[in-house]
């Protein structure tokens, strides 16, 4: 496999699922079609390993969120023991409408989540503990920590921690209920990190809660976002526009060693292809206005050509 005898292969977490990373590698291995390219599809890049192993060289380039491709690049926080990942570089960025949601069982009558300290409320936390630096910010906002949660009796269920029970049969907990603080990012997909916002929604009465100012601008620096809000009727229960932060694009990456010629051939063959985005399950789209913008971790020089030639930046 190789660049010259046009063989590439494209890292997926969960190739044959509908994740984005999956989804970014499908379209990306259909719009090189014209040019000639045979792609090959691999997973075996679960998680924070699927950066890891486009760096060293396993896969020839795959995909990320903007926000876990910077720390790959710095070295913070899942890849930290790593170290800084400099030779990371990015193609294209593309538009993936997602946003962060904190939302609370309607019964539970929380209304802010300063009552969970106020009352010392022994609540059972589902959240996305992939990314515990971003809730983090939100938690110490209201002076809460998981271990403060845990003391007044309270769980983070399937967390893996000793308070999250049994795991060896996986619960559908999005029917049983076993939830009353959620934290989650949101977009409407039937996804394996979305779909359960359309369950619980149909199985229970949510309240989605407004993120509070003082946190919006930490956050959206933290996900390469910016402030927005959740629309209105995107699942049910969020009966208004919900302030929150809109996530940062996902961005295809490679290595810096990628042929500069191979690069360009990338980014036109995305930017010709757009149309592909639209053809998924997931809701993706290509933006000419934003494919080229500076998210923190270099752009490959042979997409930068494209992007000028093409007046994109």
């Amino acid at each position: 496999m190789s660049f010259e005898d046009k063989n590439v292969v494209i890292g997926g977490a969960g190739v044959g699922v509908a994740t984005p990373f999956c989804t970014l590698a499908e379209i990306a291995a259909k719009a090189l079609i014209p040019f000639g390219y045979n792609a090959k599809l691999e997973s075996g890049g679960q998680g924070t390993n699927l950066l890891r192993h486009i760096a060293d060289g396993r896969f020839d380039f795959g995909s990320g969120n903007t926000m876990r491709v910077g720390w790959a690049y710095q070295g913070l926080f899942d890849y930290a023991k790593d170290g800084p990942r400099k030779n990371l570089r990015i193609i294209a960025c593309i538009e993936h409408p997602s946003w962060l949601a904190v939302a609370v069982k309607a019964e539970t009558d929380i209304t802010d989540l300063s009552q969970i300290k106020e009352g010392r409320l022994p609540v059972r936390v589902r959240g996305s503990s992939a990314y515990g630096p971003v809730w983090d910010i939100v938690w110490q906002h209201y002076g809460l920590s998981g271990e403060e949660i845990l003391s007044y009796g309270g769980e983070f269920p399937g967390s893996g921690n000793a308070n999250s029970g049994p795991t060896s049969v996986p619960e559908r907990w999005e029917h049983t209920g076993n939830f009353d603080v959620l934290t989650f990012t949101i977009y409407c997909a039937n996804s394996v990190e979305a779909r359960h916002w359309l369950e619980l929604s149909l199985n229970h009465e949510l309240r989605f809660l407004d993120l509070p100012e003082a946190v919006i601008r930490p956050l959206s620096e933290m996900v390469c976002g910016s402030p927005g809000y959740i629309p209105h009727e995107l699942v049910r229960g969020v009966d208004r526009d919900v302030r929150s932060v809109y996530r940062g694009p996902h961005v295809i990456c490679c290595r810096d060693d990628m042929p500069e010629k191979f690069a360009y051939q990338l980014a036109k063959a995305l930017d010709d292809n757009r149309h592909l985005f639209r053809q998924t399950a997931l809701p993706f789209s290509y933006d000419s206005k934003t494919a080229g913008r500076d998210v923190g971790v270099p752009f490959h020089p042979g997409a930068q050509q494209y992007y000028r030639e093409m007046g994109y930046r």
